[in-house]
């Protein structure tokens, strides 16, 4: 984390854990990576060399900076991202974006905030790549921008907003690419012709 190497991984305890569904046992390791200084830096589970479960990762003054969590060390389920600025002048936690991941990769919601609480940014991610409609905002809350992603590329209408709220103008991407004058006409009036959505 912030390009600071743990030195030392320090197991809290290993013993085995009854699963309720199986008559298994494995083994669980709660580990605490510490850095020279004696900062906490990760509390973790783990099973053998596979990360498992929430990872709690701290900055060098032992601040909460994140959280993760993982099956079969794969980011499985909600990251939460915290503002370092604000820990570290010693107020409370706030959050600065969380995403959703699902076998190592971002695949759901994607939303970000402003130090202030107001939403800045949302969208959805498919297989890590964006996708579907993501929305930006003002710090006032008004909404600045919205664009459509398909397959991680832009496609379709983008408008964009002045902070009052009042539209700025529109962009259209066809897989990536802008289409403008001739160009655009063409592609739109074909869509027509074919019943397609310009945004599908």
């Amino acid at each position: 984390m912030y390009g600071v190497k743990p030195t030392q991984i320090h197991p809290i305890f290993n013993t085995k854990v009854n699963l309720k569904t199986t008559s298994q046992s494995v083994p669980l390791l709660i580990f605490i990576l510490r850095l020279k200084s004696r900062q906490l830096l990760n509390i973790a589970h783990q099973t053998t060399d596979r990360k498992l479960s929430i990872w709690l990762n701290f900055t060098e003054s032992g601040k909460l900076s994140n959280s993760e969590t993982y099956k079969n060390d794969l980011l499985n389920g909600k990251k939460t991202i915290y503002f370092i600025s604000e820990i570290e002048s010693g107020k409370s936690p706030m959050v600065s974006a969380t995403c959703i991941y699902s076998e190592g990769k971002a695949n759901g919601e994607y939303v970000e905030y402003f130090n202030d609480g107001n939403l800045k940014l949302k969208g959805n991610y498919a297989l890590d790549k964006k996708n579907g409609i993501w929305e930006s905002y003002h710090s006032n809350g008004k909404r600045m921008a919205q664009e459509r992603f398909k397959n991680g590329m832009r496609h379709g209408w983008s408008y964009g907003f002045d902070a009052s709220g009042v539209l700025l103008g529109k962009e259209y991407y066809f897989q990536g690419n802008k289409l403008e004058g001739k160009e655009l006409d063409a592609k739109l009036a074909s869509l027509k012709q074919k019943g397609i959505d310009p945004n599908d």
